[in-house]
């Protein structure tokens, strides 16, 4: 999704322009055109823009990486959650099993070569939201955990969310674990860590 950057306000397309506005985002787009400039050379690839994925796994004591996982890092050690940038930012949020599916159905399968497709859930959910979640399946009350709000993080968006019917209808893939299962998923997985 990084390589999108922050032009649009609806479901983002494969088709739209892409303008990374970070570092992360440029290098994203850049492994890209390698891959396009190899496939001028024979290599057989296909391309997934992931948007922000989340669940057990991620390295929960890095807090610079991965939206949920830094906001549960923070319910986890039962420490005041640290925002940057505002409550009604936007992201997409899809769960790893969803994209492990995914990766699967478009190994070997030459109907995806030489594409690129989005990988998200396609529905937009605020940080709010997020958070809400979150804390509320920590066994938290939402509206008192506290929450600090700070400025922006250099470079990051604003929102954006994927428009996933091109990978529907090419390969029939649709995500299937929701945000709140996928959060609780999460949550269990830490919590017997």
């Amino acid at each position: 999704m990084a390589v999108y950057g922050d032009n649009y306000r609806k479901a983002i397309k494969e088709s739209f322009s892409a303008c990374p506005k970070s570092f992360y985002g440029i290098n994203k787009l850049a492994c890209e055109h390698y891959l396009r400039l190899y496939g001028t050379k024979g290599l057989e690839y296909t391309a997934l823009r992931m948007f922000n994925v989340y669940g057990p796994g991620q390295n929960i004591d890095n807090i610079r990486q991965g939206m949920a996982s830094i906001y549960l890092y923070y319910i986890l050690k039962k420490k005041p959650i640290l925002v940057k940038g505002s409550l009604d930012r936007y992201r997409d949020f899809v769960y790893i099993d969803d994209v492990v599916d995914c990766w699967i159905k478009v190994i070997d399968n030459k109907k995806t070569y030489g594409k690129v497709y989005n990988l998200g859930s396609g529905r937009k959910t605020r940080v709010s939201q997020l958070l809400k979640e979150l804390i509320s399946s920590s066994g938290y009350n939402s509206q008192e955990y506290p929450v600090n709000v700070k400025g922006n993080t250099p470079g990051d968006i604003f929102g954006s969310f994927s428009d996933i019917n091109l990978i529907k209808e090419d390969i029939s893939w649709i995500p299937k674990i929701g945000l709140k299962d996928g959060i609780k998923s999460m949550i269990k997985f830490y919590k017997k860590a």
